[in-house]
């Protein structure tokens, strides 16, 4: 049978909602022969009551977080997984960002008060969008895109830009309000739409990011997350069955520590038909220099002590990890390591840009050279173990876990 932790055999509530007459057996669900004529309607969980359902069995309280409702907004948006295509590259997302709403904080020295000014995304030109795409193609590492798609999938809309007569502030407008007179949001006087002024080769045509794509610091790390989920279903250079959920918070007993994203990823290096799945958590950042902190580390700690085996994923959109992130993460994988039984507490993964920005992991590797190219070998990505060791030993210098636990634990000289 399997693992009831992992697979659902006591919430008879679901999928059969009061249909009792079924067991659970190495089949799946049985159903016994004088019931062999009856009928029941199955609804399926959605991917976030899932994974509520099944913390809620561990006494934990789970729900999304701002940040999580975003991502989740980003790849609804999107349309699925396969829409993050218009975002699988460094130059997309740091040309959206650039486009995003912002906000200015100011202070005077006069009286300490904290002023806060927010303003809105900038427009960017036809011209400005088709030279991102170009460059993206130039790459030739992904799906062409086109500025249509962008449209489709609600990252932007276009309007029209006008400067306002009384203060000279840029001013966007959408389509549905223009009007011979327009309102300044800087002034919000209303002046007389420049009819006479058309800028020429179409410069007053202005596209906009709107929704979530115009929440800024990269959409609260939404694609960092997003592309890290992708990953896991994709690393192998084939689909692979998972369950996943955004940014969650995580509740117990008065305390609150928040994920960035959970995955159930199957793991196949047995070759198994059916291989059980397993829980993902972690954090991810996008492209600061220095973004791994200790807090964020101790926090993900707190919230693996309550998911025992959970694996540990630590990822960020730059190509590389600083060198006090790099301290940091030695120490961070020593602890996950010292167990009292043969094998780690958590296995941790670190994933950056390298292999987010990328759909191929071998291939990738095997163009950045050395060390990368040392783990392109089947063995090194069959499984979620032999990527750990390999991301750790690329990017901590680590030796694999049983060496280091062979090492540990070999008898000193001269004893």
């Amino acid at each position: 049978m399997r693992n009831p932790n992992i697979y659902n055999t006591f919430e008879k509530e679901w999928p059969f909602r009061g249909y009792k007459n079924f067991s659970i057996g190495r089949e799946g669900w049985v159903y016994l022969q004088d019931y062999k004529d009856s009928r029941q309607f199955i609804s399926f969980l959605r991917q976030d009551e899932a994974f509520i359902s099944w913390f809620k069995l561990k006494g934990l309280t789970v729900g999304l977080s701002e940040a999580g409702r975003i991502a989740k907004q980003v790849i609804d948006s999107l349309g699925g997984m396969w829409g993050l295509n218009l975002f699988g590259d460094e130059i997309s997302i740091k040309f959206v960002n650039k486009l995003a709403n912002s906000t200015r904080t100011r202070s005077r020295a006069d009286n300490d008060i904290v002023l806060k000014e927010d303003f809105s995304g900038r427009a960017a030109s036809i011209s400005e969008w088709q030279k991102m795409i170009s460059k993206r193609k130039a790459q030739k590492n992904f799906l062409r895109v086109n500025l249509s798609d962008y449209i489709k999938r609600n990252v932007i809309k276009i309007g029209l830009e006008t400067d306002c007569s009384y203060c000279n502030a840029k001013n966007w407008h959408d389509l549905d309000e223009v009007s011979y007179q327009v309102k300044c949001i800087r002034c919000l006087k209303h002046y007389d739409f420049p009819q006479g002024s058309i800028k020429k080769n179409n410069q007053n045509w202005k596209y906009r990011v709107i929704g979530p794509f115009a929440i800024p610091d990269y959409a609260q790390g939404a694609y960092a997350s997003l592309l890290t989920i992708r990953f896991f279903t994709t690393f192998r250079n084939r689909d692979t069955s998972s369950c996943y959920s955004t940014a969650a918070e995580i509740r117990h007993e008065g305390r609150t520590f928040e994920v960035d994203f959970a995955i159930w990823a199957s793991d196949e290096s047995d070759f198994n038909a059916s291989p059980e799945p397993r829980l993902i958590i972690g954090e991810a950042k996008s492209f600061a220099h220095d973004a791994i902190k200790n807090k964020d580390l101790e926090q993900l700690k707190e919230a693996a002590a309550l998911i025992p085996n959970s694996i540990l994923v630590i990822s960020v959109l730059k190509k590389s990890f600083s060198k006090d992130e790099i301290d940091r993460l030695k120490k961070f994988v020593e602890w996950s390591r010292d167990s009292s039984s043969y094998g780690p507490k958590h296995l941790v993964i670190l994933l950056t840009g390298t292999e987010l920005f990328n759909e191929f992991l071998s291939d990738c590797w095997k163009k950045k050279g050395k060390p990368y190219s040392d783990y392109t070998d089947f063995h090194s990505t069959r499984s979620l173990e032999s990527l750990s060791d390999a991301t750790l030993s690329i990017y901590l210098n680590e030796k694999s876990y049983y060496q280091w636990y062979d090492e540990k634990n070999r008898p000193q000289s001269g004893t």
